[in-house]
């Protein structure tokens, strides 16, 4: 895949940056995903949306030229593989320095 359609869910993102997926971004949840949106678009990884009937437009523009690849550099800046294991590891320092 090129890229990834979604709604901005935090699974979906997660799978984008493990996957060094470009997102369009269709719909968000409001309030629970709308800091999502912002972040993608913060960062450069990804493009909301609004209006459905734009988005074959959006898809053709991004198809040229570099800005798929800025994408996905930008992705690679950010994105950390390994945060599962450091959040395990977190919590195990955490719950061992708390008393019982």
């Amino acid at each position: 895949s090129d890229l990834l359609l979604t709604k901005a869910g935090p699974g979906s993102l997660a799978e984008a940056l493990l996957k060094v997926l470009p997102l369009i971004i269709m719909s968000y949840v409001p309030g629970q995903e709308e800091g999502n949106v912002r972040w993608a678009e913060m960062e450069n990884f990804g493009k909301y949306v609004k209006d459905p009937a734009d988005i074959a437009d959006v898809v053709e523009k991004l198809m040229r030229g570099e800005t798929l690849t800025h994408m996905r550099e930008a992705i690679l800046k950010i994105r950390n593989p390994q945060a599962v294991f450091e959040i395990v590891d977190l919590i195990l320092r955490h719950a061992e320095r708390s008393p019982e």
